[in-house]
């Protein structure tokens, strides 16, 4: 009974939605920097986001999304020099030197402003939060729920000795200040870096979007991260489509990088997700249009955000990886680390 009651509230939910995403387009501050004509900016009807949240209400498809799990030792990353944990979807823990920083950090078991109304974590975190070091810097891609978690950031913004620096896209300065009163921000534009400590952070364009609500589509920019340490550069690209010129752009500008985290997950149906998402072989050519020393699979295995599940999402990759002979794109386990500037071990 209490599911129909649910379904029946995300029916009206979709409604208000569809009729306020298809009302007259309204100027809006940023844009991508490749523009599609054939992007209508309609991604989903009434008849599509009742199928999505049928089976976010049913748990229809949980027993389809089985991935590796690996427990997260704090005292063998104290030792690391330059590293990165994933932490599931697009939340990875780097140790860069004496820094600890986090990327859209999302500890929540939802990846919704309603819950237990949309995605509810499959697997659990490699990582309690409380075992956590002091973070010094959060890196934000942009502000979709499954990246952007209210409750996260207002648990990071008090922890013992202070709140993290956030490092934001334009616009995202004034919702903390609304919402997390104690954090620290920071905003940059596309190609803006910032020199803390010993490492060096660029804000890089992505094929994307923003927005938490029906009323504020892309009022504040999105993007994705590079960080530089002790002469090796991460990237991570959070949440993008993609568009050759795009990489080859990030590649140009900020040089040669050693290790990157690209998102395969939330591809299906094609024709909703193309314009926001990667596929596996996108992502594989976004790999090599990069030219890393290494690459992992990031943004799937932890929410169910399209219509493939996680096994799908490890076989499209594993097939990718073969029709296109690349041997340095790996998934990894979540809670797995790997260390930037050192060749991925089977």
């Amino acid at each position: 009974m209490i599911k129909y009651i649910l379904f029946i509230a995300i029916l009206l939910v979709s409604v208000i939605v569809y009729a306020n995403n298809n009302t007259s387009l309204k100027q809006v501050p940023y844009k991508n920097l490749f523009e599609q004509p054939s992007d209508t900016k309609s991604r989903a009807s009434v008849g599509y986001m009742l199928h999505r949240a049928w089976v976010q209400v049913t748990n229809k498809k949980a027993d389809e999304n089985s991935i590796k799990q690996s427990s997260v030792s704090m005292t063998k990353l104290e030792h690391d020099d330059f590293s990165v944990t994933w932490l599931g979807h697009a939340t990875m823990l780097i140790k860069a030197g004496k820094l600890w920083i986090l990327t859209d950090p999302v500890f929540s078991q939802y990846a919704t402003p309603t819950p237990p109304l949309g995605p509810k974590r499959l697997v659990q975190l490699p990582l309690d939060m409380k075992d956590l070091p002091h973070i010094d810097i959060v890196l934000i891609s942009h502000d979709h729920y499954d990246h952007l978690d209210l409750q996260t950031v207002r648990t990071l913004a008090n922890q013992e000795n202070g709140s993290p620096l956030f490092l934001t896209g334009l616009g995202l300065k004034s919702w903390f200040e609304a919402n997390v009163s104690d954090a620290k921000v920071e905003e940059l534009n596309w190609w803006d870096e910032i020199k803390l400590g010993n490492a060096e952070f660029v804000f890089v364009p992505a094929q994307h979007s923003s927005g938490r609500a029906f009323t504020n589509k892309n009022e504040t920019l999105w993007g994705g991260w590079t960080v530089e340490y002790a002469n090796k550069k991460f990237y991570f690209a959070g949440d993008t489509a993609y568009e050759e010129e795009l990489f080859k752009q990030i590649s140009q500008k900020v040089g040669h990088i050693d290790f990157a985290a690209l998102p395969i997950g939330a591809y299906k149906p094609r024709n909703l997700m193309r314009f926001e998402h990667m596929n596996p072989d996108e992502a594989v050519q976004a790999h090599l249009d990069l030219k890393p020393m290494k690459s992992i699979a990031i943004h799937w295995g932890t929410f169910q955000l399209g219509d493939e599940t996680s096994d799908e999402n490890r076989a499209d990759l594993t097939s990718a990886i073969a029709n296109q002979r690349v041997e340095n794109f790996k998934l990894i386990a979540i809670g797995q680390t790997e260390e930037i500037g050192v060749e991925v071990q089977d």
